[in-house]
């Protein structure tokens, strides 16, 4: 399952705050000028981990942060850690930064089967809260606007007290 963070309208979003997105080797790479002319350069959220795929995105990724004068490359893996995978980073000359820009953690749902389904694989206080929720009005509804969810990122941020990445 791909991330949204890889997505077009991701892309266009993050447009809108001074990013400029790339596509290489099929992952979106944003880069950003940050001072002095030099720019930073970031893979949100992939899921490239085999050994050619990230050389492929490595050799294309580099000629063009060179160009413009990029002085970091990040890459985020969004499959679950472990020693393989940090060995074959580490053997492309990659190495695990001090800080993480998204949550180490997550829930990733399954949204194929039924409700009934997915209701029946959830705790009891799972689906109290969300009956809890339909009573008090709360709906869900699909949408792309990255602008929307950011801002609803944000305010759960605040309520929950950790802090969102800047744009």
């Amino acid at each position: 399952m791909s991330s949204f963070l890889q997505t077009d309208a991701w892309a266009k979003f993050k447009e809108k705050w001074g990013w400029r997105p790339h596509r290489l080797a099929e992952t979106l790479v944003l880069s950003r000028k940050i001072i002095l002319g030099k720019s930073l350069w970031y893979a949100p959220e992939t899921e490239l981990v085999d050994e050619k795929s990230l050389q492929r995105l490595l050799q294309d990724v580099k000629p063009a942060a060179e160009k413009e004068a990029a002085f970091v490359f990040r890459l985020e893996v969004a499959v679950p850690w472990h020693d393989e995978i940090a060995e074959r980073l580490k053997k492309l000359g990659l190495r695990k930064s001090f800080e993480s820009v998204q949550p180490e953690w997550r829930a990733v749902v399954d949204l194929r089967p039924s409700e009934e389904e997915l209701l029946a694989t959830m705790h009891p206080k799972g689906r109290y809260n969300i009956r809890l929720a339909q009573r008090h009005g709360v709906a869900i509804r699909s949408s792309s606007d990255a602008a929307t969810f950011y801002s609803l990122y944000v305010e759960t941020a605040k309520r929950e007290r950790f802090s969102p990445p800047t744009l």
